[in-house]
């Protein structure tokens, strides 16, 4: 997909618009059916600071999994319930998900909750996966 752009505005040159590199990675997991893929996108505050992109990142990944900005709204969760709501779906209906971004999962379900039994749960889930 190409666009044209320029920063000043009185110039317009071509542009090759690039996706993440992840796109790939997902889209053959699902292709090869044998593959379950994983991917954490984690920046800790005391190595990097706030605000380095990563959910622009993951949003634009998901965008060129699905196509669709509309589909792809769908799969960015930030509430456990709103994963946990996902994965239901997908176990009820025996399919596959291509890609659930859970943003700023570390909030809710970081080391001080560690232990507790809702993020006990979410992890044996995402185990047994």
């Amino acid at each position: 997909m190409e666009r044209l752009l320029s920063r000043t505005g009185t110039q317009e040159k071509k542009r090759r618009r690039t996706y993440p590199p992840s796109v790939d990675l997902v889209k053959d997991a699902l292709e090869l059916n044998t593959a379950f893929l994983e991917a954490v996108i984690a920046a800790p505050r005391v190595v990097f600071k706030l605000g380095i992109g990563k959910s622009v990142y993951a949003l634009k990944t998901l965008y060129f999994v699905y196509n669709d900005w509309e589909k792809a709204k769908k799969y960015i969760v930030f509430m456990p319930q709103e994963f946990l709501a996902l994965f239901k779906e997908a176990v009820d209906k025996d399919k596959r998900i291509p890609m659930i971004v859970w943003d700023d999962a570390g909030f809710l379900v970081g080391r001080q909750r560690w232990n507790s039994r809702f993020v006990v749960a979410v992890r044996e889930h995402l185990n047994v996966v």
